[in-house]
């Protein structure tokens, strides 16, 4: 079981992934791009205040699973009006120093059988326990990061966006359809898929996409901080296995997740 475990965690965890730096993205394709379109764009990390810590806190889901620290959302729900003060200011004290805490970076992973043959680690999906104060602080600033740049990208995208879905893409693709062949038109689909998008994503390159979209320097310096040293470990029926280092995907569960993913498919 533990070798399993270990087997698991670092292929997810991207253990025998190429390192490869942010300057080796410098010239990428896609980051060239982005630099065309958003060559005017600015974004800064904008300081949170009491009533949008306490509001989110609020809205916390307390069904969810605590994260390795066994800090209930259910509690951080229930004492929001008393802790929103001082989370506030830790919240802010990470966005002027570009820095994410530590004990925020370390996920517990469960895993979630997908389909095909059940002794297969890659048919498992892992869905990751966070730190509830992290999933607060993250909410907030994708947030702010989804005002900035929604209006900016490409109107027809569904993928990773709110309010937008397969069956939204569906039904404006088979709207297409109709309208081409009621004009005597031939359609065409071309369709592929993006495998483990969460699991692939790799952190170099989405620094340098999100430098390219105008991030600021202490802006992308808590997006590089939020990467590096992360930890997962895998948990099954009660038993868990050893920190591992994560070095490419983003945890899914998270808010960055969705929002980052949807940064990193375009153009």
């Amino acid at each position: 079981m533990g070798d399993y475990f270990s087997t698991m965690a670092n292929d997810i965890g991207g253990q025998h992934v190429l390192k490869l730096t942010e300057e080796d993205f410098n010239n990428h394709q896609s980051v060239k791009a982005i630099r065309r379109a958003f060559y005017d764009s600015h974004f800064q990390f904008e300081k949170t205040n009491h009533s949008q810590v306490e509001n989110e806190l609020r809205k916390l889901n307390t069904s969810k699973a605590p994260g390795w620290d066994e800090t209930s959302p259910k509690i951080l729900n229930l004492t929001a009006g008393a802790i929103a003060a001082p989370l506030t200011g830790l919240f802010n004290n990470c966005i002027s120093t570009g820095q994410w805490p530590r004990g925020w970076k370390m996920g517990v992973w469960t895993p979630v059988f997908k389909k095909d043959d059940r002794t297969n680690y890659a048919n498992y999906r892992p869905i990751t326990a966070l730190n509830s104060v992290a999933k607060v602080f993250e909410s907030l600033l994708s947030k702010q990061i989804s005002d900035k740049t929604d209006s900016e990208m490409y109107s027809k995208m569904s993928a990773y966006r709110k309010m937008h879905s397969c069956e939204t893409n569906l039904i404006r693709v088979a709207e297409d359809w109709k309208k081409a062949i009621d004009n005597k038109e031939c359609v065409a689909v071309l369709s592929t898929d993006m495998s483990k998008t969460f699991d692939s994503l790799h952190h170099a390159l989405m620094i340098k996409k999100l430098e390219a979209y105008g991030f600021s320097h202490t802006s992308l310096e808590l997006m590089r901080s939020y990467f590096q040293e992360r930890k997962n470990r895998v948990k099954i029926n009660g038993v868990t296995s050893s920190w591992k280092d994560q070095s490419r995907g983003c945890p899914r569960g998270s808010s960055f997740g969705p929002l980052l993913c949807s940064k990193t498919i375009y153009p």
